[in-house]
């Protein structure tokens, strides 16, 4: 936990809070999906396809860059995604949205503000669809899972 999380903070307790550390270790526990997601890790990082030439990605990508913990090469990440955000954060590691909930928060809206067609709802959270009466909007039952552009 130590080498993932942000190396300003002396110990992994100061970057992320354990009382959130906590939860997030017995949401996995108490589900039994520790194994599970271990599983995938590890199939993913034992994976002789993983470094194939596959087709460029069409789904609109953002990415948030920790500088003290990760290495992204953009030109890279843009030449195999439609990266649509890019941020490159001084603070933060491998757990963003537990160590830094605001920078994660405002990451994600600037994705979705960056994506045509999305409309803000109360508090200024955006929504994924694009509007009454549009195919996305909300009054119209639609899977998640295969989102279209500009939703």
């Amino acid at each position: 936990m130590a080498e993932w999380t942000d190396p300003a903070a002396e110990l992994p307790e100061d970057a992320v809070g354990p009382d959130r550390l906590l939860t997030n270790v017995s949401v996995y526990w108490f589900t039994g999906t520790a194994g599970s997601s271990a599983q995938l890790s590890y199939e993913m990082g034992h994976d002789p396809s993983a470094w194939a030439p596959k087709p460029r990605g069409t789904v609109p990508t953002g990415v948030a860059v920790a500088l003290a913990t990760d290495v992204a090469i953009r030109r890279f990440a843009e030449r195999d995604h439609d990266v649509t955000h890019w941020s490159e954060l001084e603070r933060g590691g491998n757990f963003l949205s537990m160590e830094q909930p605001a920078a994660f928060v405002r990451e994600v809206t600037g994705l979705f503000d960056g994506l045509a067609g999305c409309s803000t709802g109360r508090a200024g959270v955006r929504r994924w669809w694009s509007g009454p009466g549009s195919r996305c909007s909300p009054g119209r039952r639609r899977r998640r899972t295969s989102p279209r552009r500009g939703c």
